[in-house]
């Protein structure tokens, strides 16, 4: 593999190791094979948590170590990684989940997701930001 292969395959296991430990707590907290009634009320969740581990590893810089000195080096950035993923704060709220990450906040509902404040709305006929200043579709 080439070094780029290497770092893209560094970034999506990152990216996907978050939803995947988020998977498995559920697999152990309900006790069951497959809980589909708490998958289904959690789905949303998943892609929030990978674009967490995704940011999290460009942001300490896992993907550009070499493999060669991947276990000296990457304690650092390993460790920051954790910290970081640790800190997104998941607020389940009864109608929303909300995604914090120091000052940047993302909530998502049903039919709309708030980036700091600005809302962006998806329906099946197309979305809108801003109170329809930006609209595809219907």
């Amino acid at each position: 593999m080439t070094r780029r292969h290497k770092q893209a395959f560094i970034l999506v296991a990152d990216a996907l190791l978050v939803p995947l430990t988020f998977f498995l707590t559920i697999l152990l907290v309900y006790g069951s094979i497959w809980p589909q009634a708490q998958l289904n009320r959690l789905e949303m969740l998943f892609p929030a948590l990978a674009m967490v581990g995704a940011l999290a590893s460009l942001a300490t810089g896992l993907p550009r170590i070499k493999l060669k000195t991947y276990a000296s080096l990457a304690a650092n950035g390993i460790g920051s990684f954790a910290a970081i993923v640790g800190g997104a704060t998941l607020v389940l709220g009864k109608d929303s989940v909300t995604l914090s990450i120091g000052e940047a906040k993302i909530e998502m509902a049903s039919g709309e997701v708030k980036i700091n404040g600005t809302v962006a709305k998806f329906t099946a006929a197309g979305a809108s930001l801003v109170d329809d200043a930006f609209k595809v579709g219907g």
